[in-house]
């Protein structure tokens, strides 16, 4: 919800809010923004864990003592 202090306009946080408020019968919108953040944040994080992975391959072995 960083959106809102950096005054980022349709946000996610900001949609998120701005559903709240209409307090509608129909969750849906609000749902809709929450689970598109997890997906953008899921994927997100299985890309830094890509580039780990492909990083750490060229990493040189440690020598035993």
């Amino acid at each position: 919800m960083a959106e809102i202090s950096a005054g980022v306009k349709g946000g996610v946080g900001r949609l998120i809010l701005e559903y709240s408020r209409e307090a509608t019968s129909d969750p849906a919108k609000k749902f809709t923004a929450v689970l598109g953040a997890v997906v953008v944040g899921l994927a997100l994080a299985g890309f830094v864990a890509l580039i780990d992975v492909v990083l750490m391959r060229h990493r040189p072995k440690e020598q035993a003592a």
